[in-house]
């Protein structure tokens, strides 16, 4: 509606999507304890105790800051050749929803609770 020759523009109303069935069984399929253990299985092994040593870090209570787990990776022997910083560690295990960032520091999630539970890094 037009006042005084302006042109009044409303809030459009608030928009809402819902998953379909099919969106929400494919979601679930690349977000599970078998989709975790499976990207850390393609990577080398000798890789296996780091991202143990992440999840475990992250699991302590209140999490773990980024400095201290860069501290607790970025100087390991293993991590030399080929070079390997823990954001390759924590970016592969944020991606598959294993840890997550609070605002503060990085936190495990049910889902990696489950994979460090599940036995997958027992050789």
């Amino acid at each position: 509606p037009a006042e005084d020759g302006f042109i009044s523009v409303t809030p459009a109303p608030a928009c809402r999507y819902r998953a379909t069935r099919a969106g929400l069984d494919a979601v679930a399929a690349h977000v599970s304890e078998g989709c975790v253990v499976a990207k850390i299985e393609q990577e080398d092994e000798r890789y296996r105790p780091i991202f143990q040593r992440v999840l475990e870090l992250c699991a302590r209570e209140g999490g773990c800051p980024t400095k201290e787990l860069d501290l607790a990776v970025d100087a390991d022997p293993v991590c030399a050749e080929p070079r390997r910083f823990c954001g390759f560690f924590r970016g592969k295990l944020e991606e598959t929803g294993a840890i997550a960032w609070s605002g503060e520091a990085w936190t495990i999630t049910d889902l990696g609770r489950s994979v460090l539970a599940s036995g997958a890094f027992e050789e």
